[in-house]
C-alpha cells in the first residue's frame, strides 16, 4: 500500500496526468480521482441530531481539493 495518496479533482485531468507520470516510480505514492458524486451527508435523512460526536479526518480534503484541484493524504 502506497504511503502517500494523492487525491485529484475530476475537473483538473492535466494535473492527474501530470502526477501520474511524476510519481510513477515512486512505489509509496498512489495517484487517485476523486471518487465522490454527491455531497458526503445528505441534509434531509430523517436524522434530528448529528450522530457523529467529531469529524474523523483529521485534514480538510474538500477544502484542498476546491481551492488547489488535489489533495494529500499520508497513510
Amino acid at each position: 500500500m502506497a504511503k502517500t495518496l494523492y487525491i485529484v479533482s475530476r475537473e483538473h485531468p492535466q494535473l492527474y496526468g501530470y502526477l501520474t507520470r511524476r510519481c510513477e516510480r515512486d512505489t509509496d505514492a498512489e495517484v487517485i480521482y476523486d471518487r465522490r458524486v454527491g455531497p458526503r451527508r445528505l441534509a434531509d435523512r430523517g436524522h434530528t441530531r448529528e450522530r457523529r460526536s467529531g469529524d474523523r479526518r483529521q485534514q480538510s480534503i474538500e477544502r484542498s481539493l476546491a481551492d488547489f484541484g488535489w489533495a494529500l493524504v499520508a497513510r
